[in-house]
């Protein structure tokens, strides 16, 4: 599971943003010691028996559907055959505007000291440092994902404003949602298949289920209308599900629901509980072979 790449001088430090140069040496790995395919074709191989292999197998997955996965990661896929699956938060596409996650990454991006006081929403004070290393401000800025991620759609909006407000939010940035007309191009690929995340990109388990079907059928069908294909496939945002969720996606017509569980694909998984090996920008080369791998570190 990725959510970004970009060229390495992109003028970003986020765990979600994998350098190009990382992306296609992880690449290579893949091809060479796994057979990669689609997730379409894994799916049937895991629950059908219908393929037969001496390698295992692996798929590549892109969540929220970032321009980088047309402007960069699209160009290698289609160079090295390698097919991937690229599940879009469509409410981001429609807007043109980012995720809060990403808006306040982007805020936090500068080299200064700074303290984010959100004690107003029972969340603490969180320092962000000016000596780490990009690594260890990244874990200081991930606390403070964490901490608003606890709270309901409506308080995290206020929150991110009040952040927000403390910076230059103005600043030119390499990270922006996909346009549909990207969409429309990469659809056309065989390398490439879109599932969907959501239209809302919120945590669907702080939802009422009224609100999370909404979410998901009006992503499956905007999906669906801006590829001419039919939307099979979908990532949960952040990861979590209930059985409301796996409810509304079984309602929906989805064959399966992706997860952010870390560890390996087996067939006694269920569809709906699929796992992923989440890789970002600070994972090691060593790092990315041990979890592809399913060994622990």
């Amino acid at each position: 599971m990725y959510h970004e790449v970009l060229d390495d001088s992109a003028p970003i430090n986020a765990w979600t943003v994998v350098k190009k140069s990382h992306f296609i040496r992880q690449m290579e790995y893949l091809q060479s010691n796994f057979r990669v395919v689609s997730l379409d074709e894994a799916f049937q191989s895991i629950y059908q028996q219908s393929m037969q292999t001496d390698k295992n197998i692996a798929v590549i997955t892109f969540d929220d559907g970032y321009s980088g996965n047309k402007n960069v990661v699209f160009p290698i896929i289609e160079s090295m055959a390698i097919p991937i699956t690229i599940f879009v938060s469509t409410g981001t596409v429609q807007s043109r505007a980012l995720n809060w996650y990403d808006l306040v990454i982007i805020a936090l991006q500068h080299n200064s000291q700074t303290e984010i006081n959100l004690e107003r929403f029972n969340l603490g004070t969180y320092n962000i440092s000016s000596h780490h290393t990009s690594e260890g401000r990244w874990i200081e800025i991930e606390e403070v994902l964490a901490a608003l991620k606890k709270l309901t759609p409506d308080t995290r909006e206020e929150a991110v404003r009040h952040i927000l407000e403390k910076f230059d939010t103005c600043q030119i940035t390499p990270v922006a949602p996909l346009s549909v007309l990207e969409i429309r191009a990469m659809s056309n690929s065989p390398f490439v298949t879109f599932g969907a995340h959501s239209h809302c990109h919120n945590r669907l388990i702080q939802l009422d289920k009224e609100k999370i079907k909404a979410s998901i059928e009006r992503s499956k069908s905007l999906l669906e209308e801006w590829t001419g294909k039919p939307m099979r496939h979908f990532a949960y945002p952040n990861g979590d599900y209930n059985q409301d969720v796996i409810s509304c996606l079984k309602e929906a017509g989805f064959d399966s629901g992706l997860t952010t569980l870390s560890c390996l694909w087996r067939d006694d998984d269920s569809p709906f509980t699929i796992p992923r090996i989440g890789i970002g920008r600070y994972d090691s080369f060593e790092s990315f072979k041990a979890q592809v791998s399913g060994i622990t570190i």
